[in-house]
């Protein structure tokens, strides 16, 4: 077998930039300067605020839907598959829906 050999120690070489060390480092603001706004860009972004303020409101007083049968059929059944694992609960429950929709349109 080969002797394995250590690789010789290397100095990495300082590189010196002229001048680098006169330089100090100026930092940078957190973020920039935000950007005036004229009088007509302001009263455009208010009118845009305002439009979606009054649709939140439009959507938060909609009524509400009426349930569908499947979602009636989940919450009667519910409780009949609450000893299998949470993960299976509304896959069992859909085979049930299945098997009794089937059974429904064979009548």
């Amino acid at each position: 077998m080969p002797k394995k050999t250590k690789a010789p120690e290397t100095q990495e070489p300082e590189f010196v930039v002229e001048g680098e060390e006169t330089e100090e480092i100026q930092s940078k603001p957190a973020r920039p300067a935000r950007k005036r706004l004229t009088p007509e860009e302001r009263e455009a972004r208010e009118a845009q605020r305002a439009e979606r303020r009054r649709q939140r409101e439009e959507k938060k007083n909609k009524p509400k839907r009426a349930p569908s049968a499947y979602a009636l059929y989940v919450k009667s059944k519910y409780d009949s598959v609450r000893d299998l694992p949470v993960k299976e609960r509304l896959g069992a429950i859909g085979k049930m829906w299945k098997a009794e929709k089937a059974k429904a349109e064979k009548k």
